[in-house]
Formats: structure tokens, sequence, C-alpha cells
């Protein structure tokens, strides 16, 4: 896979790597200061033991949490919040929609999260057939977006159809059907293949264009009509359904 997984990854590099061949601007001490911490902060929160999913029970609720990268939701029972968050010690710190911010003291035991030493979650393992049933998430009816997206109910009728994205490069387009997809470049087909979208990870193996033959995987979060894929590096891009 180049090590560089797919077509995306090659649209992230371009993305990236072209402004950089322009001038950089010179910072001054205290601007240089804040983007290495800026940096920082990113890289400590994309290599989190917290990323990934999580479930448990707050009295009589559900609480799901999920982490991907920097971004992370929040669900219980009906209602979804998204949002940033990051960790400061044992201090983890999620700012939500609507002005919500929330801490809590975190404790990771293996696959137990536990906030405020009483709010037990457990992994949401990858694994389909030890995955307990969760009341209220994916056994419901079939919707166009939230919690269920995440968990890849059906997800292969969310995926199904056309998503652009506008790069640096020009236009960038997804076409997914069944389990089948096609990647295009300003109208050009870069590149085919067999994909499967589980947990929020889409999975590919390219069986035409560049790299055939390669697997590999991306995270991937669906919210409305939205798509976000980003690569093992965190660099993200975004994809609008069409």
């Amino acid at each position: 896979m180049h090590r560089l997984l797919s077509a995306v990854c090659v649209i992230l590099c371009m993305m990236w790597l072209v402004p950089a061949a322009q001038a950089r601007p010179d910072l001054n001490p205290q601007a240089r200061d804040l983007l290495q911490r800026l940096e920082q902060n990113m890289r400590e929160t994309a290599n989190s033991p917290l990323q990934g999913a999580w479930v448990g029970r707050r009295g009589q609720d559900w609480l799901v949490l999920v982490f991907m990268h920097n971004v992370c939701a929040m669900g219980m029972n009906n209602q979804e919040l998204y949002g940033l968050w990051r960790t400061r010690g044992r201090r983890l710190q999620l700012r939500l929609e609507k002005d919500k911010v929330l801490d809590f003291d975190v404790q990771l035991s293996g696959n137990t999260l536990i906030l405020d030493h009483d709010i037990r979650l457990q992994r949401y393992s990858d694994n389909r057939h030890e995955r307990a049933s969760i009341p209220g998430f994916g056994d419901q009816p079939r919707r166009n977006s939230g919690i269920d997206d995440i968990f890849g109910t059906g997800a292969r009728t969310v995926l199904e159809g056309s998503w652009v994205s506008h790069t640096n490069q020009g236009e960038a387009r997804f076409v997914f059907r069944g389990n089948t997809y096609q990647f295009f470049l300003n109208g050009r087909n870069i590149e085919s293949g067999i994909f499967s979208f589980t947990n929020n990870v889409l999975s590919y193996e390219i069986t035409a264009g560049t790299g055939v033959g390669n697997r590999g995987e991306h995270r991937a979060l669906i919210r409305d009509n939205t798509l976000l894929i980003s690569s093992q590096s965190g660099d993200t891009m975004r994809f609008q359904r069409r």
C-alpha cells in the first residue's frame, strides 16, 4: 500500500505538501511556541489509548462515547452531541456543541474506562461476534445520521452514492456501489476496489488503478451529508454527498 494507504493518502499528501513548498511565514517565538504546543496536543490525542468507542450505563441510561483523533461524540439514549476532546494527566475534557464543557477524572484499566470513579464504560470491540447488544443503538430502524452511523449499522446504505471534496489538486470524488468503490480526481478514475465499513473503520482492497493488490484502512465518520476520512497520520479529508 505504498505505506501511504490508497488514493485518500495520496490526496492528503498533495493537500498538505503542496502548500509546504510555498514560502513559510516568518513566525515570532511566541507563535512558534503556540504552533509546537498545538501539534503536540494533536499527536497526544491521536495516540491516546482512548481512541475508539466506549459504552456503559449512567443510572438507567445508556452512555456512548466515541473518540476519533481529536473529535468526539457523546450519546445518551436519543441525544447526541459532537465536539473536541483532550486529556491532561488523569483529567478528560469534552468541549461539545451548545457550549457544553464536561470534565471527568479518568482511569483506564484494560478495556474498562472509569469516569469520576463511578461511571464504567467498556470498549466496544471491532469483532461483531463479541459485541453486546446495546438497547437504543443499532437495534433500531435505520436512521440517516447519528450514533448508529458511527457503529456502522447499515453502513453500506449510508455510503452508497457519490462523495466530493474540493482539494488543492482539484475535485476528488468517491463513488460507492454495494461493496465496491471508485476514486476520481478531476474526473479521471485513479483507483477502484472493494470495501467494508464497520465501527467507523473503512477497510479496502485496491483492485484496479494505482497500487493494485494493496489493502488498508482509514478512520471514517459520517454525519448527515458529510463524510470525514482520516489517514493514519491524522490528516483528514471532508467529503460532501452529491
